[in-house]
C-alpha cells in the first residue's frame, strides 16, 4: 500500500513539474523558403517555435496543408504564394500576431482555416488571386490591421463573412472580386482613414458599413466605383445602402 502511495506521489510530482516548466522557444533567425514537402518536414523536425524573419511557402505543387508547422507560435511575416495544390492553412493555428501576411495565387485554396487565432497584423494583409477562395472564415479572430488590408481578384468570393471581429484597418481595399455580392462580415468595422470598394461588378449591398460611415471621423474616406451599386457616404447616412430589387 505504501509503495502504491509513494508511486502516486511521485507521478503527481513529475506531472506538476512538467506542467510548471516554462515555455522555451526554439528560434530560427532569418527568412526561410519552403518549396517542397521535404523542406517542410525537415524544418518542422527541428521543432522551431519562432521565426525571426519571413516564412515563405512558395511556388510548389506539393503542399495540401501546412500541418507540420503546428509547433510555430511566433513569426514576423508570412508569404504564401503560387502553391498549386494548397487547400487549407491548417498548421498555423498557434499564430496570434504578424507584421505582414500575403496569400496569393493559390488556385485550390477554398478557405483560410488555420488562421483562426490570428488577432492582429501590424502592417499589411494581402489576399489576392485565389480563384477558388469562397470564404474568409479562417480570419474570424482578426481584430486589427495596422496599415492596409486588401482583398482583391478573388474570383469565387461572394461575401466577406469571417471578418466579423475586424474593427480597424488604416486602409481597407476590396476590389476586382467578380462574384462579390455583398460585404457581410464588416458589420463591426468602425475605424479607418480610407475604405475603398471598387470594380466588383455584382456588389450591390453596402449595409454592413452603415455604422462606419455614420460614425467616421472628419476626413475619413468612403469610396465606391465600378460596382453594381455605388452609394455615396450620404446614401449610407440616409440608409440607402443597397440597391432596390
Amino acid at each position: 500500500m505504501r509503495f502504491l502511495l509513494l508511486l502516486a506521489s511521485l507521478f503527481t510530482l513529475v506531472a506538476c513539474s512538467e506542467a510548471d516548466e516554462p515555455f522555451k522557444p526554439v528560434v530560427f533567425e532569418g527568412d526561410i523558403i519552403l518549396v517542397s514537402l521535404s523542406d517542410l518536414q525537415n524544418f518542422a523536425d527541428e521543432g522551431y517555435t519562432t521565426i525571426n524573419g519571413t516564412l515563405n511557402i512558395v511556388i510548389s505543387d506539393e503542399f495540401e496543408d501546412l500541418s507540420p508547422l503546428k509547433s510555430l507560435r511566433e513569426v514576423r511575416r508570412i508569404i504564401i504564394l503560387e502553391n498549386e495544390n494548397l487547400q487549407t492553412l491548417i498548421g498555423l493555428e498557434n499564430i496570434r500576431e504578424l507584421e505582414f501576411l500575403q496569400i496569393g495565387f493559390n488556385p485550390k485554396l477554398k478557405n483560410l482555416g488555420g488562421l483562426q487565432n490570428l488577432v492582429s497584423v501590424s502592417k499589411d494583409i494581402e489576399i489576392k488571386y485565389n480563384d477558388n477562395l469562397t470564404s474568409l472564415t479562417g480570419l474570424k479572430g482578426l481584430n486589427t490591421v495596422g496599415e492596409k488590408m486588401s482583398v482583391v481578384f478573388n474570383e469565387s468570393l461572394s461575401n466577406l463573412n469571417g471578418l466579423e471581429n475586424l474593427k480597424e484597418a488604416k486602409k481597407l481595399v476590396v476590389s476586382y472580386n467578380p462574384n462579390l455580392k455583398n460585404i457581410s462580415g464588416l458589420e463591426g468595422f468602425n475605424k479607418s482613414i480610407a475604405v475603398l470598394l471598387y470594380s466588383n461588378p455584382l456588389l450591390n449591398d453596402f449595409c454592413p458599413l452603415t455604422n462606419f460611415v455614420k460614425n467616421r471621423r472628419n476626413g475619413d474616406v468612403f469610396y465606391t466605383q465600378g460596382n453594381l451599386y455605388n452609394p455615396t457616404s450620404e446614401d449610407l447616412e440616409n440608409n440607402n445602402c443597397a440597391m432596390l430589387p
